[in-house]
């Protein structure tokens, strides 16, 4: 889930201005979250780890890397 929750995060923490509508990934994160049975504080717990990983690397954000291509894909 982590790297979902990285994609859903990618638009604020990265500052993308050009990013598309993120919510048909919302919805398919919350469809996963209710099949998997993750808590309210699991979540946050992943969030935040979530967060810390796309936060610990720069070229996370990068335009050119590889993490917008799939954030592109998952809103499409």
């Amino acid at each position: 889930m982590g790297m979902f929750y990285e994609l859903q995060m990618a638009p604020s923490v990265c500052k993308w201005s050009n990013a598309g509508d993120h919510g048909k990934l919302d919805a398919t994160i919350a469809a996963q979250e209710r099949a998997l049975g993750v808590s309210a504080a699991e979540r946050a717990d992943m969030m935040k780890k979530a967060e810390a990983d796309l936060r610990s690397d720069p070229s996370n954000c990068a335009n050119d890397g590889m993490l917008r291509p799939m954030y592109d894909e998952a809103v499409k």
